[in-house]
C-alpha cells in the first residue's frame, strides 16, 4: 500500500519522517519500508535545563539545531547560544521545558505519538522507528511511562514493536551497551568529538565493538575515507537509520553540514 494514500499522523509532540530532513532518506527492513518520526528538543541548555550533558564545545557550535527549518529566522552565536528564536526553537524550547515541569504528563502525550506511529506502519505495511534524542541526548531508559493502562520501566519496553536509536556523547552509556543493559530495540551509536576524554572514549568504544559516529570534513558527494584509526568506515549519510547497521565497532562516517563545515576545534575529523 502506498503511503501517498494515506494521511501521515498528526503528532502532539514528535515530527514525521516526510518532515525532517535527518529522516528523510530511504530505508527498509526485510522489504518492508521504514515509517520513522523524531523527538527534537532544544540541545544543550538553551531551554534553561541541560539535555546534552556529554557535549563539547565543538558539538556545541556544530549542532544541527540551527539547521534546516530550526536555523530559519533564528540567530545563534557562535558558540550554538540561541539569540533570536524562530516559531520551531521556541516549539522545541517548550517542550523541553514540559519534560522537565511535567514528566508524567510529557510521556503520556508522547506514548500518545508512538500509538499513531505504531498505527500508521500498520497501515502502510512499514517498520515503525523512533529516535528519542533528535537534537538532544537524555536517557531515556531512566523514565518511565504508561501504555494502555500499564506502567512501563521506559518507551523501549513499551513498544517492542518500534525499533528505536540514538547517539550519544556520554561515556557512561558506553558502560550500559557492554553489559546488556540496553534495550534490544534501541540502537546507541557512540558519536566522536574533540576533547580528549572523548577521543579516548571513542576509541575505548570501537576496540570493544560499538560503532562510533565521527563526523568527516569530506563534501557532499565526494567519498568518505574507507579506514578510520583502523576501523572500517561506513557511509552514515546513506541513511540515518542505525538500527540497520552492521554492529562490530564500525565507524560511521558522516560529512559536516552546517555550522560544522567552519569547525576549527577538532570536532571534524579533517579528512
Amino acid at each position: 500500500m502506498s503511503t501517498a494514500t494515506i494521511s501521515a499522523p498528526r503528532f502532539k509532540l514528535s515530527t514525521f519522517a516526510d518532515s525532517s530532513a535527518k529522516l528523510r532518506k530511504a530505508g527498509s527492513v526485510a522489504g518492508r519500508p521504514i515509517v520513522a518520526a523524531v523527538l527534537h528538543l532544544a540541545p544543550a541548555n538553551l531551554s534553561g535545563h541541560e539535555v546534552c550533558s556529554g557535549r563539547t564545545k565543538g558539538c556545541t557550535a556544530s549542532c544541527l539545531n540551527s539547521a534546516g527549518r530550526g536555523g530559519i529566522g533564528a540567530t545563534f552565536t557562535n558558540d550554538g547560544q540561541l539569540v533570536t528564536a524562530n516559531t520551531i526553537q521556541s516549539a522545541r524550547i517548550r517542550r523541553t521545558r514540559e519534560l522537565f515541569a511535567d514528566q508524567a504528563g510529557f510521556m503520556a502525550r508522547l506514548v500518545a505519538d508512538l500509538e499513531k506511529l505504531v498505527a500508521h506502519a500498520r497501515k502502510v505495511g512499514g517498520v515503525p522507528a523512533f529516535r528519542p534524542n533528535g537534537t538532544s541526548d537524555l536517557d531515556w531508559s531512566a523514565i518511565p511511562c504508561v501504555r494502555h493502562g500499564r506502567q512501563f520501566a521506559h518507551m523501549f519496553d513499551a513498544f517492542p514493536e518500534i525499533s528505536f536509536w540514538d547517539y550519544t556523547k556520554i561515556r557512561a552509556r558506553i558502560g550500559q551497551y557492554f553489559a546488556g543493559a540496553l534495550p534490544n530495540n534501541y540502537a546507541l551509536t557512540f558519536s566522536r568529538a574533540e576533547t580528549m576524554a572523548n577521543k579516548v572514549a571513542a576509541m575505548d568504544a570501537l576496540r570493544a565493538g560499538m560503532n562510533v559516529a565521527v563526523v568527516f570534513s569530506t563534501k557532499k558527494g565526494e567519498r568518505l575515507p574507507d579506514v578510520w584509526n583502523g576501523h572500517v568506515v561506513l557511509d552514515g549519510d546513506v541513511t540515518d537509520f542505525r538500527f540497520t547497521d552492521p554492529q562490530g565497532g564500525y565507524v560511521i562516517g558522516l560529512r559536516s553540514k552546517g555550522k560544522a563545515k567552519h569547525d576549527t576545534s577538532g570536532f571534524v575529523v579533517q579528512a
